[in-house]
């Protein structure tokens, strides 16, 4: 899973897509991934 972070991120910081939307598209299920900070990481609402 952890392979997959790098174009998770690429995807929801330039495509705009949500982590779930981002997982779909690279075929992987969002529960893989065990980490809870690294999961929280990634669904975290930027600031503006």
């Amino acid at each position: 899973m952890h392979a997959y972070l790098p174009a998770i991120d690429v995807l929801m910081c330039h495509c705009g897509v949500s982590f779930e939307e981002a997982c779909e598209q690279l075929g992987v299920k969002a529960e893989e991934i065990t980490e809870s900070d690294t999961r929280e990481k990634y669904l975290q609402v930027p600031e503006n």
